[in-house]
């Protein structure tokens, strides 16, 4: 039993060691198919939101985020932050398995009800 506690505290380090935790390492576009959103994390550590046409509907920005932090559950790790203008707190993680895939939560501040949904993974 130790053994196995010991592969997955390693398993879940390594883990966590290849999924950065801030916005300036991730880097891709992924898809919520519920409202046919990208969001798009750029190089440059902002997260850039289009809707089903493609037009930019929100881009996060350092001037415009606060309270940026890493997060690590048991479902994986990630990174959180809240944005005043929008009056939302987002968190995104990186389960540890195979896929790309993102698990994001959205928790509005005017309700106790959060968006809990998996993003696919685009490109």
């Amino acid at each position: 039993m130790k053994k196995l506690l010991a592969f997955f505290a390693v398993a879940f380090i390594a883990a966590a060691g290849l999924f950065a935790f801030d916005l300036n390492g991730i880097e891709g576009t992924w898809q919520d198919e519920n409202y046919k959103a990208n969001w798009t994390f750029n190089a440059g550590g902002s997260v850039t939101l289009k809707d089903s046409t493609g037009a930019v509907v929100y881009t996060f920005t350092d001037d415009n985020v606060s309270d940026i932090k890493p997060v690590a559950n048991d479902q994986g790790v990630g990174v959180a932050f809240y944005c005043k203008e929008t009056q939302r707190a987002y968190t995104f993680i990186k389960p540890i398995k195979l896929s790309a895939d993102l698990l994001m939560s959205i928790d509005r501040d005017w309700t106790v009800e959060d968006y809990d949904v998996t993003i696919k993974f685009q490109k």
